[in-house]
């Protein structure tokens, strides 16, 4: 099928590069990240009260950190992002909106979160999965930096879905639906790898956690939580 074979080829390449090139952060502010915003909205809506310190992992442009703050769901936002290039475009953002003062980035990298045992009370990660080397090194970066009781939500899109499905999602989040169809393909993870090559195996592995997959539309949303299972 040509959509796998273009995600996979896509896929590599951007797990090579790992960050957006210093070439590309322009374009992907002014294209990919269009196609996200109404994704970050989703996101924001999604958070039930407001938490004390929540990190963005891949936080790129800044504006799902900024969403965040100004809805009133995060006394501070961290962000973290492997690319210098794309915080410099993050922190422009943050001062735009005026949270700049409620928010920092650190440059570094998912596989090797720089914060301490049981600190964070929510990890936010969206369209950054299919750019990391390692993802189960992350899940499990995840669940030690949480605090006990509190969760992970990290975010895909995933184009092997139904037609109806995409155009459901293309009216919630008002974009065209062959854009989504090819914004997922190229910047996404299949729904089914999700599940065999993604959440079966953490499953296997890491028993003691609770890790689930929830589906609308075009997004996909893996949940993990930091929480002994009776």
């Amino acid at each position: 099928m040509l959509a796998d074979l273009l995600n996979a080829l896509s896929t590599r390449l951007q797990r090579k590069f790992q960050g957006i090139p210093k070439v590309s952060v322009t374009l992907y502010e002014k294209l990919a990240s269009k196609v996200l915003e109404r994704m970050y909205d989703i996101v924001v809506e999604e958070i039930a009260e407001t938490k004390r310190v929540v990190v963005d992992v891949g936080c790129g442009t800044g504006k799902l950190m900024a969403k965040t703050v100004l809805q009133g769901k995060s006394e501070f936002m961290l962000g973290l992002d492997v690319s210098k290039a794309m915080i410099n475009i993050a922190k422009k953002n943050l001062r735009r909106n005026g949270v700049y003062d409620k928010c920092d980035i650190i440059l570094g990298d998912a596989h090797h979160l720089p914060f301490r045992d049981r600190a964070l009370n929510l990890i936010l990660s969206t369209g950054t999965l299919h750019h990391l080397r390692k993802p189960l090194t992350f899940f499990g970066e995840c669940l030690r930096v949480l605090k006990e009781d509190c969760e992970a939500w990290i975010y895909e899109l995933s184009y092997d879905i139904s037609y109806h499905e995409v155009r459901e999602t293309a009216k919630i989040m008002n974009k065209q639906s062959l854009l989504l169809k090819i914004a997922s393909t190229l910047h996404g993870i299949p729904r089914r790898e999700l599940l065999k090559e993604y959440i079966k195996p953490f499953k296997s592995k890491h028993r003691e956690y609770y890790v689930n997959l929830l589906t609308q539309g075009l997004i996909s949303k893996i949940i993990l939580v930091k929480k002994t299972l009776s």
